[in-house]
């Protein structure tokens, strides 16, 4: 065997279901900043979409504005 199969191979076990949890842990975290996102802000689509004549503004959009 050559030596790096040597170091590797007993970490597979354990590198497998980690980076398995990492990559969920990951989507969810996108999910949730996503829903939070949406929460806030409104969908994010709607925000580059040009208003309705006549329409308010949105909320989120004269802060960023003003700002």
């Amino acid at each position: 065997m050559r030596p790096i199969d040597l170091l590797i191979t007993p970490l597979l076990p354990v590198l497998v279901p980690l980076l398995l949890a990492l990559g969920l842990a990951a989507a969810v975290e996108r999910r949730l900043h996503h829903v939070l996102f949406v929460a806030r802000r409104g969908d994010p689509d709607t925000l580059l979409r040009a208003p309705v004549a006549g329409a308010a503004p949105a909320e989120g959009v004269t802060a960023v504005i003003a700002a």
